[in-house]
């Protein structure tokens, strides 16, 4: 069992596999604490937002994750163009990408070009809603695109973590992309549980 936050612990797993209920308020508080900003030096953040609202994110993070971050790009990820206009000013070290949700190519480059950007910096990543993705796109796409993404970061010395809902999906689709993480975190009877 581990506390509430897991962390520090957690992200020694990474890339990481958090399942939980993605309206749990834990599942926010796990989310931030794999995104912690109290390394020094401060790390980069790159977080995939499927049809959330970039200020809902910046919140998100300087809530629980606090403000000591060295950049934050969110990649907006929406359907089609609905959000044409660009979001007001979420602050000086906050860049928001927009992209359609099922452009994984598009996706590629977006991350491609934060990891350009950040160069050296520690760089933790939340590959937002795995649930969302197999929404836009069938499993075994969704699988070769995450090898390809999670083999990058990775490659640039990255801190990833993903959400999945297994509630929401069937077995299989679990089954599918569960191999691409190290670790499982589950919420189970009000405690963290980490398999890995």
């Amino acid at each position: 069992m581990l506390a509430q936050r897991p962390g520090r612990h957690a992200r020694d797993h990474a890339p990481l596999l958090v399942c939980a209920d993605p309206l749990n308020a834990d599942r926010e508080a796990a989310c931030s604490s794999l995104l912690d900003v109290t390394d020094r030096p401060s790390p980069s953040l790159l977080v995939f937002a499927y049809n959330r609202r970039p200020r809902v994110v910046v919140e998100h993070v300087r809530e629980h994750a606090g403000s000591e971050f060295e950049s934050l790009t969110i990649l907006d990820l929406c359907d089609g163009d609905h959000r044409q206009g660009q979001p007001a000013t979420l602050g000086s070290n906050v860049t928001v990408e927009r992209e359609s949700a099922s452009n994984l190519t598009g996706i590629g480059i977006g991350v491609a070009d934060v990891i350009d950007r950040v160069e050296d910096e520690p760089l933790h990543v939340c590959l937002g809603s795995l649930t969302t993705l197999v929404q836009y796109v069938d499993p075994e796409t969704a699988f070769k695109f995450l090898q390809v993404t999670i083999s990058r970061l990775e490659a640039a010395d990255a801190v990833v973590h993903a959400h999945l809902d297994p509630d929401a999906v069937d077995e299989e689709t679990t089954m599918t992309l569960k191999p691409l993480f190290d670790g499982v975190l589950r919420r189970q009877r009000r405690e963290w549980t980490l398999d890995g």
